[in-house]
């Protein structure tokens, strides 16, 4: 129960999967999360992925 509800927390601070954001870079897709290691796997329109902290997202997503 008790880690259910930590993994639960933990994923909210994330964007969801799927969902589009503009960063930076432009438009992007979030592809993955990965809670762990607090990290964003994102992709563009042109098939390009990277990776970024969930720290790096939210500045760019700021800006």
């Amino acid at each position: 129960m008790y880690e259910h509800r930590t993994y639960v927390e933990a994923r909210r601070r994330f964007p969801r999967e799927g969902r589009k954001i503009r960063t930076g870079k432009g438009l992007e897709r979030v592809v993955t999360i990965d809670i762990w290691n607090d990290t964003v796997l994102l992709r563009d329109d042109e098939g390009t992925r990277r990776t970024l902290t969930l720290e790096q997202l939210e500045i760019e997503v700021a800006q």
